[in-house]
């Protein structure tokens, strides 16, 4: 407006800040609750086993597919890394087109056990990269050399089918500031206790508390870096608290003071 003063420098860093405090929290100060009804929960989960991008399973909500839009528009990553042992190429291919369309310089690792299939898959993708998983071997697949090349900023997606703890560990050591990891499949809605799983896989709903090792990492990861990776509000409750399946894990890697 015509005769007012425009906010200082000093005036707007410290309005974002404020924004910044109230948006990225500790893990320790977070519920871990979802606004999903677990009625809507539950068909949202198995739904998602048909979701497909190019006819490639992506595997992903509604809610999340949303999410993950933005978060890219928003981050503009230079590096992705996709940890999914079990991925057949979907996810990666559709994050190189969405990368396309926003125009951002960015190159795709992708590291899987299913090589053959994600090749036919990624082919004609110059900024797809596949490496063959090295099971519990994190730093067989991903040198430190390697790391150390990619550009920043980051987004590193780690899926329930790896050995998170140790991934997380080591990914963590090369990270930088407004660095995201993604640690997905982790809302509790997904593990109710009291019921049995054939599979005690992690990703199918019905995993007792007691067999749900990708939580506990998850967990333990976290507990150790509170200070060092806020969960981002904004993505985690875009469309109610935790209404995604990656409880809490929307993570940005910044340094917080631990105060509510």
């Amino acid at each position: 407006m015509e005769g007012q003063l425009s906010p200082s420098g000093e005036e707007t860093n410290k309005k974002q800040g404020e924004d910044d405090r109230r948006r990225y929290v500790p893990y320790s100060q977070r519920q871990c609750r979802t606004d999903i009804p677990e009625a809507f929960f539950r068909p949202l989960h198995y739904g998602k086993y048909h979701t497909f991008w190019r006819g490639t399973h992506i595997l992903k909500s509604p809610f999340d597919v949303a999410i993950y839009g933005q978060l890219i528009w928003e981050l503009r990553p230079r590096t992705v890394i996709q940890m999914d042992p079990c991925c057949d190429g979907g996810t990666s291919v559709w994050m190189a087109d969405l990368l396309k369309v926003y125009d951002i310089d960015c190159h795709v690792f992708v590291i899987s056990d299913n090589s053959e299939v994600i090749q036919d898959n990624v082919e004609m993708y110059k900024n797809i990269t596949l490496l063959d998983r090295v099971p519990r071997s994190v730093d067989k697949t991903l040198s430190p050399d390697m790391l150390r090349s990619f550009p920043h900023p980051w987004l590193v997606i780690v899926n329930p089918s790896t050995d998170a703890k140790n991934c997380l560990d080591y990914i963590h050591s090369y990270t930088n500031i407004g660095d995201y990891i993604v640690v997905e499949g982790t809302n509790t809605a997904l593990y109710p206790p009291g019921q049995s799983s054939a599979t005690g896989h992690p990703s199918e709903p019905g995993v007792p508390s007691h067999e749900r090792p990708y939580l506990t990492q998850f967990e333990d990861f976290i507990s150790q870096h509170d200070t060092e990776y806020g969960v981002d509000r904004l993505y985690c409750d875009m469309f109610g608290h935790n209404a995604t399946e990656n409880m809490n894990s929307y993570l940005k890697r910044c340094q917080l003071d631990g105060t509510p």
